[in-house]
């Protein structure tokens, strides 16, 4: 009888504590996409790449310095060229993703590349940048500097 109580009260224990635990608000946890070019001749075409976690507020200076850091990369004659997408990805699904509202154009590769699953830097941006044309399109969205990407075309 007493080995039956023990059993059942570490069992509504355990419960208590899978519910406790389930109802804790999880903390933001945010990852950058990056990539690098496969072939240097031709850095806008394949890349290969991952993602890196971010805390809110690191510039893309700072992001590239860590991905350099973790993946070995701080050779920039070998590896000269780092590209980040415009939105850090929200993983534990408690907030919303960040969008950065004026990427570092350096580490973009746009127009050779869109975030087509987001609002901004999709089809629509690469649209209005072929109707309104380069010059229009870097003075409204990136304070009139060209995308690495676009340098290289």
């Amino acid at each position: 009888m007493k080995k039956m109580k023990k059993k059942t009260l570490k069992f509504i224990v355990g419960i208590g504590l899978v519910v406790l635990a389930s109802s804790c608000q999880k903390e933001a946890s945010y990852v950058r996409n990056y990539s690098k070019p496969m072939n240097l001749e031709n850095p806008t075409g394949v890349a290969g790449g991952g993602n890196i976690i971010v805390e809110e507020g690191m510039s893309d200076k700072e992001i590239v310095r860590k991905i350099r850091e973790t993946q070995g990369w701080k050779d920039t004659i070998m590896y000269p060229i780092i590209w980040l997408t415009p939105y850090a990805y929200d993983l534990s699904q408690s907030k919303n993703d960040i969008e950065y509202s004026h990427p570092d154009p350096n580490y973009m590769k746009f127009p050779h590349a869109i975030c087509s699953m987001q609002d901004k830097w999709g089809w629509d941006y690469y649209y209005e940048y072929e109707s309104i044309g380069e010059e229009a399109f870097c003075s409204k969205y990136l304070k009139g500097k060209r995308t690495l990407g676009m340098k290289l075309n």
